[in-house]
């Protein structure tokens, strides 16, 4: 369930820049997402979710996702995207720019790859995908929830 990610309560979605989810299997994502969307893959053995923008199918039928990972911005088949995934869902927003624009700023990114260096905390998947959605720069919702967890944490402890 998408949920169950760190942070992602219910509350937490209200005061997000997501609208809503749509919870798919991962596999299911290749016909549910439309080109431009933010979707999102939850491995439990990994224990975090991936980001990345869905890029479509091709007349081949192959599916593919933009995203960023320590080796860089790249377009990546959907089946490498999901592996390992229980959960899948394509996240809805706000004020999100239109699918098209999305995608071409996806596309722009992965094409000027130097532009942004993949960092967990500073430059990762959620922030990537949620800034091409929403087309200004976003902190990263997982690593935002993280350090509020820690810093509670942390004053219990003192």
């Amino acid at each position: 369930m998408f949920l169950r990610g760190i942070g992602l309560t219910k509350q937490a979605l209200a005061a997000s820049h997501y609208a809503t989810t749509m919870e798919y299997e991962p596999y299911m994502l290749c016909t549910q997402a439309s080109p431009g969307d933010h979707i999102a893959v939850w491995s439990d053995s990994k224990g975090y979710w991936h980001h990345g923008i869905f890029a479509g199918t091709s007349e081949h039928g192959h599916a593919h996702v933009l995203d960023i990972m320590p080796d860089g911005l790249a377009r990546r088949p959907l089946g490498l995207f999901i592996k390992g995934a229980n959960a899948g869902a394509v996240l809805v927003y706000k004020d999100a720019l239109p699918l098209d624009c999305s995608l071409k700023l996806a596309q722009y990114l992965v094409e000027q790859g130097s532009v942004v260096e993949y960092n967990l905390v500073e430059e990762n998947c959620d922030k990537f995908a949620a800034t091409c959605r929403l087309g200004r720069p976003c902190e990263s919702e997982q690593i935002q929830k993280i350090a509020e967890r820690l810093a509670a944490i942390a004053k219990v402890l003192q």
